[in-house]
């Protein structure tokens, strides 16, 4: 997706990764929405998965295809570093590629989402910024309960919430 005009400042670029059996083309209202909120041009790509499914195993080859098509339709306005989310499967895929994967990632979110179990401290232990916005009726990845225990992680860290949001 191109950047909306009117927008000044440097470019800056995301990569989005769709829920499962969702189609890339349902996003493209909301991530629109996101453009509209930046004051920067904002280009996004949305790497199109296999069955619609961003299956963690092999995410790389997607994501890079996915930047590579990106950076091509930037032509000038390349950039190396990159904001990453997903919704739902996407936003766990994605969550795990930066945390795992990602050297060029700026700042992670994931909707109706969230970061490994495994990482015990996410507020101090993530490799970006890391953002989750979750609903009441998310459902089967972003159950009530597993909200509730990483948003426990994120209360019980000894970082100073000042700290924990820049």
């Amino acid at each position: 997706m191109k950047p909306l005009d009117g927008k000044d400042g440097e470019p800056q670029a995301l990569i989005f990764i769709q829920g499962a059996d969702c189609k890339q083309s349902q996003y493209v209202d909301h991530l629109k929405a996101v453009q509209e909120k930046v004051s920067f041009p904002l280009w996004i790509a949305i790497p199109k998965f296999i069955d619609d499914k961003a299956i963690p195993e092999g995410t790389s080859i997607f994501i890079n295809k996915g930047i590579k098509d990106l950076q091509k339709a930037m032509g000038d306005d390349k950039v190396d570093q990159f904001f990453y989310g997903g919704h739902s499967l996407g936003g766990s895929t994605a969550a795990s590629y930066v945390q795992k994967t990602a050297d060029n990632a700026i700042a992670t979110f994931a909707w109706g989402a969230y970061t490994s179990i495994a990482i015990e401290n996410p507020v101090k232990d993530f490799k970006t910024p890391f953002l989750t916005v979750g609903a009441e009726l998310d459902g089967w990845l972003a159950r009530i309960t597993r909200i509730a225990e990483s948003f426990d992680k994120m209360n019980n860290t000894k970082i100073d919430v000042v700290e924990a949001r820049y």
